[in-house]
């Protein structure tokens, strides 16, 4: 199999890995959300990891044009292994419209339902939808603390 060339301004200058979530800086200069974020809010840098300019906002603008190029490239290089990276807003309306806790009172709430094969716990079956949303930490973090520790009684009577 040959060998893929990730055409360069597709690559973070922090973690020089395909960018998933590009997003711009005060500075111009286009970065992986995930990283930037690190460098800034994590790290407490207040620089242009590339220019070393100081930063006259910590506002992170989502380069979304960049990213449409990156999934269609993803797209594009499929046969070369390359995946299309999910689209994170497409996590984050499905958090806002408050999916996750309509799943997590069906996982508190179960009762068995039939299915062609027998019988399937309705709460494996959420607790897989949740497992593929692969939410976000916020998501993550509001789900776990809502309702009072119900949700964490739940799972760890799966376990």
């Amino acid at each position: 199999m040959d060998e893929i060339q990730i055409p360069p301004y597709f690559i973070c200058p922090v973690s020089l890995e395909l960018m998933k979530d590009p997003v711009t800086i005060s500075t111009e200069i286009t970065y992986d959300r995930e990283n930037i974020e690190k460098w800034i809010f994590f790290a407490k840098n207040s620089t242009c990891v590339v220019t070393k300019q100081s930063l006259t906002s910590i506002e992170l603008t989502p380069n979304v044009t960049l990213r449409r190029f990156i999934q269609s490239w993803c797209t594009l290089n499929a046969s070369y292994g390359i995946e299309r990276f999910p689209n994170d807003a497409n996590k984050r309306s499905i958090e806002s419209a408050r999916a996750t806790e309509f799943l997590a009172s069906i996982i508190n709430n179960s009762n068995k339902v039939s299915d062609e094969e027998g019988f399937t716990s309705t709460k494996d079956e959420a607790l897989n939808v949740l497992y593929q949303l692969k939410l976000s930490e916020h998501g993550l973090r509001s789900l776990i603390m809502s309702g009072n520790g119900e949700f964490i009684a739940s799972l760890t009577h799966v376990m």
